[in-house]
């Protein structure tokens, strides 16, 4: 029984730590891709010409 508890406590600390990475990598792709937006003219709207 003990062995079992054992094995459920390191899969869940094992489930936590692998959701904390996807969950950080998701954000820096989705800061990456807002880098790319604000950053490309293609992409971005045109600029109000003023005078």
């Amino acid at each position: 029984m003990k062995g079992k508890m054992w094995l459920i406590a390191l899969l869940l600390v094992l489930s936590l730590v692998i959701s904390s990475y996807v969950s950080s990598a998701q954000a820096y792709k989705f800061r990456k891709l807002g880098r790319v937006i604000d950053t490309d003219p293609s992409i971005s709207p045109p600029a109000d010409q003023c005078c």
